[in-house]
């Protein structure tokens, strides 16, 4: 019979032997898993904040040192305070720096750099944006009111006639959902946060996201015509729900749309670890999680949440890590938002 077990983890064999033991040890694991993944990000930041290496893809990128930065936030450190109280402030530091270096150029308010290799700087203008939202209130940094603030009016001249964004800071042709899904959840930060934001622009941002839903329940890429994707469709329904939206056929048909992906976690199923996969577990997580206030949906957080954090624990690397081929940065800090959510240490998590 010992063969059957054979290449099985030892936890995983305790808990199907002991049912009665299944909720105190995994606990106990994913406090550990949580703990080697925040060690693992505190030592890949560099002296100014950034993280990784220039040579990587994204390497010093805002949208990646936002992601740690929230991933910080979301284990109960604030700024200058807690465990990790000291990476947030540099993040801080470095994000205000690429704001102000921006006041030299056409973009003025951008928080992200225009040279990075991976060259997207809209979606790390967004996220850098969410990110310092969520820092406003705890943070004693005077800055941070005008960065915020240029942040806002950047975004708010950069919506194009269809109202969305594209990965450029400036007005396109054509936008897509993946970035116009990050720009709208950093516009409702700002808003929560106190600042003024333009009603037309959240309105229009919001019927671009609502335009892109397909009879299916999922969202497509762009206006024009395309297949429903999985990633794309959990951040549509994220950035709905971080502006209030909890009900509505939007909503029900999204969530019903993911729902078929929840008979299996498993990469192969769901996606690649090292493309979207983790992206799409975040935005998922986080649809999830907000969506749990109403009883009707709460089934689904608890079924999938407890098959996607066993997945986290088997792919998570000794190092603390989880492996991306875009960003393990940004990887193990979106696996460590998602792990954390339910603690709702910042607004972004509040149901």
């Amino acid at each position: 019979m010992n063969h059957l077990f054979q290449g099985i983890p030892v936890l995983f064999l305790i808990l199907i032997l002991n049912p009665t033991l299944q909720n105190s040890a995994y606990s106990q694991t994913q406090e550990e898993c949580i703990q080697r993944g925040l060690k693992f990000l505190a030592q890949r930041q560099n002296e100014d904040g950034s993280f990784g290496r220039s040579t990587d893809l994204f390497g010093h990128d805002s949208a990646v040192a936002a992601l740690c930065g929230l991933a910080f936030l979301a284990s109960g450190s604030l700024p200058g305070h807690g465990d990790y109280g000291e990476q947030i402030d540099r993040i801080i530091d470095y994000l205000i720096a690429l704001a102000e270096k921006s006041r030299t150029t056409e973009y003025v308010g951008l928080i992200a750099d225009l040279q990075g290799r991976g060259n997207k700087p809209m979606y790390g203008h967004g996220f850098s944006t969410l990110f310092l939202a969520e820092c406003y209130g705890m943070s004693s940094r005077p800055e941070l009111k005008e960065v915020l603030q240029e942040a806002i009016n950047l975004i708010v001249q950069t919506q194009n006639s269809e109202g969305g964004w594209r990965y450029e800071p400036q007005k396109v042709t054509v936008a897509d959902i993946s970035v116009t899904t990050c720009i709208l959840s950093a516009l409702h930060a700002v808003r929560d946060a106190g600042f003024t934001v333009p009603a037309e622009t959240i309105e229009n941002g919001t019927r671009y996201i609502k335009q892109c839903q397909n009879s299916n329940g999922g969202f497509r890429y762009m206006l024009t015509d395309g297949p429903s994707g999985y990633s794309r469709s959990a951040a549509a329904i994220f950035s709905l729900q971080s502006g209030g939206l909890y009900e509505g056929k939007e909503i029900e048909n999204g969530i019903q749309y993911l729902s078929t992906f929840f008979t299996d976690p498993d990469p192969a199923v769901s996606g690649q670890p090292g493309e979207y996969y983790y992206y799409g577990q975040f935005y998922l997580i986080l649809a999830l999680w907000h969506q749990s206030r109403n009883p009707e949906w709460n089934r689904y957080w608890k079924t999938w949440s407890q098959q996607i954090y066993h997945q986290f624990l088997i792919t998570q690397n000794p190092d603390g890590s989880w492996k991306s081929d875009t960003s393990t940065d940004a990887a193990s800090a979106m696996v460590l938002c998602a792990l954390l959510v339910s603690r709702e240490q910042i607004p972004l998590f509040f149901r």
